[in-house]
């Protein structure tokens, strides 16, 4: 019963881990990415931490996700 229920979450939160590209794309930086801010990184702000965003070749690239506690301490994740 144990092993089920270990397995079971396992597979829920590989599940969560797949979906969090299409989560992150809702929360893409505002300001636009052009040849002037290439290389630039910047984050978005998420009910839970921040995204952090890379700009390239004229598109935001997702790089990490942060979870931070209630102390303002985050870690990537």
């Amino acid at each position: 019963m144990k092993g089920m229920i270990v397995r079971g979450a396992s597979i829920a939160l590989f599940a969560a881990l797949m979906t969090i590209g299409g989560t992150a794309a809702a929360y893409e930086p505002s300001i636009p990415c052009t040849a002037a801010n290439q290389g630039q990184q910047t984050t978005t702000p998420i009910w839970s931490g921040y995204y952090l965003w890379q700009c390239n070749n004229g598109q935001w690239t997702f790089l990490l996700q942060y979870y931070c506690d209630d102390f303002g301490n985050c870690i990537p994740y």
